[in-house]
């Protein structure tokens, strides 16, 4: 399995080497670095980045990345295996310290990615639910949160205040009650390729080249996210 040597340290390290000659770099075998220097880790680590910017910046619960998040829980789980091996070793303090920074910065990045689709499942519980399409983009475990979720706030709307209203004004799925996200709201977004002529609605068409950074309504956006050619900023 090959995973990325944290990005705070380049290029082989040679084992006799040494940082201010007197602190000496532990042993450590070309296996044990290969395996932390694929190219394969900083792409997924990309991708995961890219995942959490476009959740933040969208209006509506995007696709799952499974294939992204189980990639990025195997490095996680590789890299903590490596550093409890420079932990039993001597003289590894500063590039332990280097590696569990590399190893933070990642556990807070997938964590901020799984935290952000809460909040918007959390918000816009009642709409996803209704709606099959986006329940298929959820994963099951946000599924099953979803569905527990909105029987405790049912409950706690109901025993409040609900059952003092008319029946009829009852429901959470009164559409008073459900939030909805604005699929025209502008948002920020850069090219990844080259798009070409793209319809902004009322705004006229756009030439979208790559690198090209816009403003736009979300809605005529969506389908070029999902695709990966345009990224929410």
């Amino acid at each position: 399995r090959e995973s990325k040597q944290l990005g705070a340290i380049s290029g082989k390290m040679d084992p006799s080497a040494t940082i201010e000659s007197d602190i000496p770099i532990p042993s450590i075998s070309d296996d044990e670095l290969d395996e932390t220097q694929g190219s394969n880790s900083s792409s997924v680590q990309e991708k995961l980045k890219l995942a959490w910017i476009n959740e933040r910046g969208s209006p509506e619960i995007l696709q799952y990345e499974e294939a992204v998040v189980n990639r990025v829980k195997e490095e996680l789980e590789t890299q903590q295996e490596l550093l409890e091996q420079l932990n039993e070793k001597k003289g590894t303090a500063l590039i332990l310290r280097i590696y569990q920074m590399e190893v933070d910065r990642i556990n807070f990045m997938l964590k901020a990615y799984l935290r952000t689709r809460l909040k918007k499942i959390e918000k816009q519980v009642v709409h996803i639910l209704s709606n099959d399409e986006l329940v298929s983009r959820l994963s099951n475990s946000e599924v099953e949160f979803s569905a527990r979720y909105l029987d405790l706030v049912e409950k706690n709307f109901k025993t409040a205040f609900l059952k003092h209203i008319p029946e009829n004004y009852s429901s959470m799925e009164d559409k008073e009650m459900v939030v909805e996200p604005n699929l025209d709201e502008y948002v920020f977004c850069r090219a990844l390729s080259n798009v070409g002529n793209l319809s902004v609605g009322d705004n006229g068409d756009l030439t979208v080249n790559n690198g090209d950074i816009i403003v736009a309504s979300y809605r005529p956006l969506k389908d070029l996210i999902r695709n990966g050619m345009i990224q929410l900023i």
